[in-house]
């Protein structure tokens, strides 16, 4: 979530139960839209489903969801029980191979997407799995460590593929300009609110800071003239 420097210099000097407090206010202003990972407007309408009042990027919900049920179907069903090691580790590299097409191939096609994105999602849930039920632990550490290789090569290619994407859904928006669109007001509305709440809770403070100081001060010549 983004805040600024400033914001997060002011919530880092209150008490711990003021600290929670906005951390709460943050998670529920924000929270909406930290999983959208893409603009919300209408041109990228179909990257994102709307599940309530969250945005949610649609290629995740497809990664995470084929995710669960794989991994809940490994564990629980155990339909693998027989193949030894090596099978296994070549039967998720075949389940998982179509998402690789995405990064050698531009595709806009948003069910083929989903596909390849699925894809991804059911052999990490079998990996996941398979970890959970291998009984000795070298075994678990074997897939533990194919596991990271993996992830560190996917993620190094995902961010080279990004870094030489072109955003052509942006290119032609007349709402674009230095700062941002817009279709972004929701979420800059919540990020506004969040700040107003903090500005409005320290300007009380100070003034009740200021208030007990004055009336520390005006207490200290009573008690050394009573004296």
């Amino acid at each position: 979530m983004e805040k600024s420097i400033l914001t997060n210099t002011f919530v880092s000097g209150l008490s711990k139960r003021h600290r929670l407090y906005f951390l709460k206010r943050s998670l529920l202003l924000m929270l909406p839209f930290y999983f959208s990972h893409h603009p919300l407007c209408k041109n990228y309408r179909q990257e994102i489903v709307k599940i309530g009042s969250w945005s949610i990027c649609r290629g995740c919900l497809c990664v995470y969801s084929a995710m669960l049920l794989s991994l809940l179907i490994t564990v629980f069903v155990n339909p693998f029980v027989s193949f030894s090691l090596d099978k296994k580790f070549f039967l998720v590299l075949i389940v998982s191979s179509p998402t690789w097409i995405g990064f050698i191939f531009e595709i806009n096609n948003r069910i083929i997407k989903d596909f390849l994105r699925s894809s991804l999602g059911f052999g990490w849930g079998i990996a996941l799995g398979e970890l959970m039920l291998q009984p000795t632990w070298s075994n678990k550490l074997i897939i533990f460590l194919l596991m990271v290789i993996f992830l560190l090569v996917f993620r190094k290619l995902r961010s080279f593929q990004t870094s030489r994407k072109v955003f052509h859904l942006c290119e032609n928006c007349t709402k674009l300009n230095i700062n941002a669109c817009s279709d972004y007001k929701k979420k800059f509305e919540a990020e506004r609110q969040y700040s107003r709440e903090i500005s409005d809770f320290l300007q009380q403070k100070l003034v009740w800071d200021d208030i007990q100081k004055g009336l520390q001060n005006s207490a200290i010549p009573n008690i050394k003239r009573s004296g």
